[in-house]
């Protein structure tokens, strides 16, 4: 379906077009939403629509990591599942789309946008009460932590499904009994900056530093002076020694 969506309350246009690398977008939950993205942006505005204040949260978004270990077509299954689950859950719309690797990073960083209305959905397509459980601070951390460990197992079961022998975990390494340090992940703002070319840090990238690089070309110039001048203190002894010899030779 389209990605350039109109905001009718403000006017303003979302081109959502020029984002490669989608393969895949659906729409599951009640009210006469589900199916393929064509009604994407009715749906959007419609949820904006009912809302009542203008900083209202309209959506909430999951951005979940894919197994590249499997197909295209497994991974759509696996998408469509989480999504489905979510619905049913929350009682939501659940938007979603399958993101490609891109190009100038990790090619197995396969991955999926899933947009959830922040609004439960009637029978008759309009718009009812808050999920107000994630917001909860007595349960939506509880609440947060049950729908990870789904997904968890939703992914381990395509795994399974697939004859992997890779599984994953929502816990901490902490909460998992696992003692060493956490790795490393981009993580979505370095990687926008990437696309809009923009350079991380070299920290970021596991670069060294221009200051560390100097320190150490200065640490291996100092090396190679210390070297040459012992160099030359043996190059001196070596031409004394024969002057000594010659001399005795001389004498003799």
């Amino acid at each position: 379906g389209t990605r350039r969506l109109e905001d009718a309350r403000s006017g303003r246009v979302f081109d959502y077009r020029a984002k490669d690398g989608v393969y895949q977008s659906f729409i599951v939950g009640g009210g006469g939403w589900g199916g393929d993205t064509s009604r994407r942006a009715e749906l959007w505005n419609a949820a904006e629509a009912a809302e009542t204040r203008a900083n209202s949260c309209t959506a909430r978004e999951w951005i979940l990591a894919l197994p590249h270990e499997l197909t295209h077509e497994q991974r759509a299954d696996l998408v469509r599942q989480i999504a489905h689950d979510l619905a049913e859950r929350f009682g939501v719309v659940v938007d979603a789309s399958i993101h490609m690797p891109n190009k100038e990073g990790d090619q197995r960083n396969y991955h999926a946008h899933v947009l959830m209305t922040s609004r439960r959905i009637n029978d008759d397509g309009t718009f009812g009460a808050k999920t107000r459980e994630l917001d909860d601070r007595a349960t939506g951390r509880k609440v947060l932590q049950e729908v990870r460990g789904q997904i968890a197992d939703r992914i381990n079961d395509a795994l399974k499904a697939s004859g992997r022998a890779e599984r994953v975990d929502h816990r901490t390494l902490k909460a998992q009994g696992v003692k060493r340090a956490a790795q490393v992940h981009e993580g979505v703002n370095a990687t926008n900056a990437r696309r809009r070319n923009f350079k991380t840090t070299p920290q970021q990238e596991g670069r060294k530093t221009l200051r560390e690089i100097n320190e150490e070309a200065g640490a291996m110039a100092a090396a190679l002076g210390i070297a040459e001048q012992l160099r030359v203190v043996r190059e001196q002894i070596a031409a004394n020694d024969r002057a000594i010899g010659e001399a005795l030779a001389a004498q003799a």
